[in-house]
């Protein structure tokens, strides 16, 4: 499988709320692609649905370094305050 196949599968885990199931594939292509910087944001929420407040706002800070104009990272640091 890609690279985009194996992130599609990742977002379609998380839109059926499945985190669990998400959060390794998305670890997995965070390794493969650490400047890939909406892989933060997509990690970001598995960790916030999970309930690990700490791993989600440093993900999100990472997104938002990484994809500065990327406003989902932005947004979403501003719903864990």
């Amino acid at each position: 499988m890609t690279y985009a196949e194996t992130y599609n599968e990742a977002i379609n885990l998380l839109c059926d709320s499945k985190f669990n199931e998400a959060l390794p594939i998305l670890e997995k292509l965070r390794d493969a692609n650490p400047a890939f910087g909406r892989i933060y944001n997509e990690l970001g929420v598995a960790h916030l649905n999970l309930g690990n407040f700490q791993d989600a706002f440093n993900a999100f800070q990472t997104n938002v370094f990484l994809s500065p104009f990327d406003a989902m990272g932005y947004q979403n640091l501003g719903v864990m305050m």
